[in-house]
């Protein structure tokens, strides 16, 4: 347009008499022209008129030898025909076709620029079924539509590989190791339930103890999202799809969405958190592999830098805990802390809860409750859990259920009756919930008691055995009066000796009132099962 705007103006200059010096001395040229060039454009603009004023450089258009219609037809036909043919045998086969039609036969290299400039849908066309649905997972417009109506209807869970290195002991050496993440969000509120952080290989525990964390309340304050869900939305990855997950899920109540098999995009809620967090969250932590490196020779050369997975969690908490649920989402236009407690439907398992601790934890072979705890080792790591309920089972077999993830307390059930005895603690945590000091200390205590309450047990038994009482009075009277009797046959004249035989009158009476009471309801046919003698 500028090019267009200069040859315009110096035309109607020199249209009106103006000399091509004049001309340019008025019109400030971009590139400097000489007189005869306007003098050239001046004639064929009065030859041409203003088709003149256009450069006709621009519409040449260079011919097409080699990759003709007919060439680029044959092709798109072989590209079709053969799905899984390569660049290369596709050349190969029209470079044949080609010497039979007699067309020039094109470049290898340009029908590799020909195959790559074809359009997406046309490739993926090529790949027949599998290309189509790798068009709805890639290619396919993304329509949003909200399914739930309240907090807590509709909860999306996945697994997912963390792009950050951390730390783990081997043998008493730091090692990196990779991290996963199982974790769940409410559709209708965008807020958190619960993760899991390991670096085991997701299974079908991680989704139990996943719907455990998510389910019960948390010991922070700061993160009240808790509750059953009346639709549990996953994938059909084995994990979601066993049969625990299935017991557990209809145990509590839960209905299950699995996604159609190779369309991860069905829940895209949960996958664009995973964005959310790597870009918020773990990109500012140490040992992130973009700073990193993917390979493990380079993660060993920094591998102190790394965090434990216990940190990496506590981290991953506060970072939701503290800025995303409390930062106003991007859809719904809420923070998802507020959002939830305003529109959730709280369903809890009150009375199931010890069912939830049964099917979701891990179980393992009866153990043998000590004066020191129990003793249990788990991936090589010894722990001695104690707790002051475990006092009065001394020497029974209990079974543990623990969180591999979380193994600071472990759940302590009866291994006969499967009843739930109480939570022990781990003594050789780094910080233990109790001491060796507080073993011997309620052990004392639990012996001070249990004296007196054998001697109050004593004291009970002997008061409430009447009958064994009322045998040993009338025995000694028995005695007494054989005793008066033989003194009289050998004594006759003797006087009579006065009776000092020991009994209590009220005892005796009451015991006659009850053996009146017996005679009665065994004239009647019914037998009496205690208070006898």
């Amino acid at each position: 347009m500028d090019d267009l705007t200069e040859k315009s103006q110096i035309v109607a200059y020199m249209s009106r008499g103006a000399s091509a010096r004049e001309a340019f001395a008025r019109v400030p040229m971009r590139v400097k022209r000489s007189a005869s060039w306007a003098q050239k454009l001046f004639c064929r603009y009065k030859k041409y008129g203003s088709k003149a004023l256009f450069d006709g450089r621009w519409q040449r258009t260079t011919e097409v030898r080699v990759m003709t219609p007919e060439v680029k037809k044959l092709v798109d036909f072989f590209l079709l025909d053969i799905p899984a043919a390569g660049p290369t045998a596709i050349w190969k086969e029209v470079c044949k076709e080609c010497k039979v039609r007699g067309y020039t036969e094109p470049s290898c290299s340009s029908v590799k620029q020909y195959i790559a400039s074809l359009p997406k849908p046309v490739l993926l066309l090529r790949k027949g079924r599998r290309g189509l649905r790798q068009w709805d997972r890639d290619g396919r417009p993304v329509v949003r539509f909200e399914n739930t109506s309240y907090a807590n209807e509709r909860w999306q869970a996945d697994d997912c590989p963390m792009p950050i290195w951390v730390r783990c002991k081997v043998n008493g050496v730091w090692v990196p190791a990779h991290a996963s993440m199982t974790d769940s969000i409410d559709a209708h509120s965008r807020a958190i339930p619960g993760f899991i952080v390991s670096t085991r290989n997701p299974d079908a525990w991680s989704v139990k103890l996943l719907l455990r964390k998510a389910i019960l309340p948390k010991t922070n304050s700061s993160w009240p999202i808790m509750g059953i869900p009346s639709v549990f939305q996953t994938d059909r990855h084995k994990n979601y799809i066993s049969k625990e997950t299935r017991a557990v899920a209809a145990r509590l109540g839960i209905e299950p969405d699995p996604d159609p098999p190779y369309y991860p995009n069905e829940k895209g809620k949960i996958e664009r958190f995973h964005r959310t967090l790597n870009e918020g969250c773990l990109k500012r932590l140490p040992g992130h592999m973009d700073a990193v490196g993917t390979t493990i020779e380079a993660a060993a050369k920094r591998v102190l830098e790394f965090l434990t997975i216990d940190q990496l969690r506590k981290e991953i908490e506060r970072w939701i805990t503290e800025e995303y649920h409390q930062a106003v989402h991007s859809e719904t236009g809420r923070k998802p802390v507020e959002l939830w407690e305003e529109t959730v439907r709280l369903r809890m398992p009150r009375e199931d809860e010890d069912a939830l601790n049964l099917l979701l934890l891990h179980s393992i072979e009866p153990r043998t409750i000590r004066n020191v705890g129990i003793d249990f080792a788990y991936d090589d790591v010894r722990h001695t859990y104690w707790a002051p309920e475990l006092m009065p089972f001394w020497g029974r077999k209990v079974l543990l259920r623990f969180n591999p993830d979380d193994m600071a307390s472990v759940h302590v059930y009866c291994a006969t009756g499967g009843d739930f005895i109480c939570e022990a603690w781990d003594l050789r945590a780094g910080d233990p919930h109790y001491t060796v000091q507080d073993i011997k200390r309620n052990r004392s205590q639990f012996r001070m008691g249990l004296t007196q309450r054998l001697k109050e047990h004593f004291s009970q038994i002997e008061n409430d055995d009447r009958p064994l009482k009322a045998r040993e009075m009338f025995s000694r009277i028995r005695e007494e009066q054989a005793s008066k009797a033989n003194k009289r046959e050998t004594e006759p004249n003797s006087p009579q000796a006065k009776d000092d035989v020991d009994y209590d009158p009220d005892l005796l009476a009451s015991f006659k009132a009850q053996r009146r009471g017996e005679l009665v309801l065994l004239s009647r046919g019914v037998c009496k099962e205690e208070g006898g003698i």
